[in-house]
């Protein structure tokens, strides 16, 4: 029998922990943007939806691409945002932002006198998941909020936001083109398959290896991601599944990542 034809070249999806810097490629992808993120027929892709609405109002799951050209990697982090303001555990204190994007937690307003540190021009309460968000935005777009009279607001309303309004944020991907950011990648563990993960609370720049307060997040909050117990990186070598860590939420509080800015 003659076998005529091209031969398929298998590769090994390769996963990697420790700290990778990153371009940001995209944010909330269409099915055809995706296409051309991922080299694949958009008509193998389906229309992804990011809004969601249930008991608890709307939300948005919003999906940041990132790609290292050197090790060929392409990934993506998560933020979930809803529409609602953002309370402890027991009620008892909320997140507030001012109009840098710091935030810090309180009984009510007047509680946040107790922070030196903490600017309150244009304080307000906090949604679910701006205060993470705006930690990377400002580390991402290397603005410097100590500086005075400097505003980091984003002009589309956190309503629109939720609603999946965004062409602000990805307008940055072209304007902050230059800007790379470092974060953590480990791996996650489902049914006995491996997929990559990047921790997104404690953000570096591109290149920075002031790791103090992504070191204490992890220390304080376990992250569900196996990054092998190192910032360096390495390809990932699955270990026992007993040895996972547990998934947890970890927050670092922005007045932790004002030293980073100093990096």
């Amino acid at each position: 029998m003659a076998l005529r034809g091209d031969t398929i070249e298998f590769k090994e999806r390769k996963l990697y922990t420790g700290l990778v810097d990153f371009d940001i490629v995209g944010i909330n992808p269409t099915a055809q943007e995706l296409s051309e993120l991922q080299g694949r027929d958009v008509d193998d892709i389906t229309e992804p939806v990011y809004t969601t609405v249930d008991d608890d109002g709307e939300k948005l799951r919003l999906e940041i691409w990132l790609r290292n050209e050197e090790l060929d990697l392409l990934t993506k982090t998560t933020f979930w945002l809803e529409n609602n303001e953002r309370f402890n555990r027991d009620g008892n204190k909320q997140e507030f932002i001012n109009n840098v994007g710091n935030t810090a937690w309180a009984a009510d307003e007047a509680g946040l006198s107790a922070y030196e540190w903490f600017n309150t021009d244009g304080v307000r309460p906090a949604m679910v998941g701006e205060g993470n968000l705006y930690s990377f935005l400002q580390i991402w777009s290397k603005i410097d909020v100590r500086k005075e009279g400097t505003e980091f607001i984003l002009d589309t309303s956190w309503a629109d936001l939720i609603a999946g309004d965004v062409d602000e944020l990805n307008e940055y991907v072209g304007a902050f083109s230059t800007h790379q950011v470092r974060m953590l990648c480990g791996v996650t563990e489902n049914n006995q398959k491996f997929y990559q993960a990047v921790y997104n609370n404690v953000v570096l720049r591109g290149g920075s290896n002031y790791v103090k307060y992504l070191r204490k997040a992890l220390d304080n909050y376990a992250w569900k991601g196996d990054y092998q117990e190192s910032f360096d990186l390495q390809v990932y070598t699955p270990t026992p599944a007993s040895e996972q860590p547990a998934e947890t939420m970890a927050q670092a509080s922005t007045a932790d990542i004002q030293d980073v800015l100093d990096d």
